[in-house]
């Protein structure tokens, strides 16, 4: 009849398995009861609203009274113009916001204007004066349809910016890239199934400055559309795949605890005794003469050595051999020198 052999395993490894075998068992209950409990309830990303901001932007030069031409003549846009002769420049901007869906908006605006100057050195630009202040202050209003417009009318006068950089210039020496820039900054909030929806929009408008010619270029006729999407818990069919996952990891879990509460454990201890046997054997092997039999030694005479350095010491000052004999059953050595009535012994032990 055949016995059964038993595993053994070590503490440190029994008490790991134990704690991963559990943590199995735990993981794969908890993610069942959920499957259960939330009926297989699923997730699905589900388009809720979208929204376009426009923008674009008109604008009229008017010039000073001259010799060279009359307003009638720079009517065409996107041209250069003269910048002595400018004498104000008319703009009208235009924004509109259009949601998919009637919602309540609260939105608030401002139109700023910023000159900005740079200097190119070592072919690299750096902006070296900037200014800002506001054209329009903040404005803050509710919608209740949905959809949002505002149209503003400016009359930017430049002629003192001009004058500043020209004079700023000349006295510094510098050749500036200098704009002027009219910025219309628009946030808007809403909300949409419990969702709040925010849209932070701006768009920019640039002037030259402190050349001899001016243009007027921006983000005209500029549109974008954000959607919002959000995800609805669905119910639908139980995910078989996962459900069968989790048993698996559950059976995995019981098997493990099964196997190592059955397991001997055994610890694996170090002999020592045999390292330093092997250690002493292997450096003194050219010193060392082993006996089959234990030498007979009178205790009077016997002097105990506590370290076997010692022992080195004594044979190489007396030019004697160490003498060597093991009781491998005790874990037990004898390293004896000898000389004339005095025999010097070491012995190593095992625990």
């Amino acid at each position: 009849m055949k016995t059964r052999r038993n595993t053994r395993i070590r503490k440190s490894t029994k008490y790991i398995c134990i704690m991963i075998s559990v943590f199995l068992l735990v993981f794969s209950s908890s993610n069942f009861v959920n499957l259960l409990s939330n009926e297989s309830m699923s997730k699905k990303t589900e388009e809720i609203y979208h929204y376009t901001n426009a923008f674009n932007y008109d604008y009229e030069v008017n010039l000073l009274d001259n010799k060279y031409m009359s307003n009638n003549e720079v009517t065409e846009k996107n041209m250069s113009y003269v910048t002595d002769l400018i004498d104000t420049i008319d703009l009208k901007l235009h924004y509109t916001y259009s949601g998919n869906q009637e919602s309540e908006i609260e939105y608030h605006y401002k139109i700023i204007g910023k000159m900005e100057a740079s200097y190119t050195q070592d072919d690299e630009e750096r902006i070296v004066w900037k200014k800002e202040d506001n054209i329009i202050e903040e404005k803050t209003d509710k919608n209740h349809s949905g959809q949002l417009s505002i149209d503003e009318d400016i009359e930017l006068d430049l002629k003192e910016w001009n004058a500043i950089i020209e004079e700023f210039e000349q006295e510094m020496g510098m050749k500036l890239n200098a704009v002027y820039v009219v910025t219309l900054q628009i946030e808007t909030k809403t909300n949409i199934q419990g969702q709040d929806i925010k849209n932070e929009y701006s768009s920019n408008i640039y002037v030259d400055l402190g050349n001899k010619t001016t243009q007027v270029e921006g983000d005209n006729d500029k549109e974008n559309t954000e959607y919002i999407s959000k995800e609805i818990a669905t119910q639908g069919e139980q995910n078989i795949l996962y459900m069968i996952i989790q048993i698996v990891i559950f059976a995995i879990g019981i098997y493990m605890l099964y196997f190592v509460l059955r397991a001997k454990t055994t610890n694996r201890v170090k002999n020592e005794y045999r390292q330093e046997l092997n250690k002493i054997l292997r450096i003194c092997q050219d010193k060392i003469v082993q006996t089959k039999s234990r030498p007979e030694v009178d205790m009077k005479n016997t002097v105990e050595v506590k370290d076997f350095a010692e022992m080195i010491k004594v044979s190489e000052e007396l030019f004697k051999p160490i003498l060597y004999w093991t009781d491998n059953e005790k874990e037990e050595a004898w390293f004896i020198v000898m000389s004339n009535q005095v025999i010097y012994r070491y012995i190593l032990k095992g625990q």
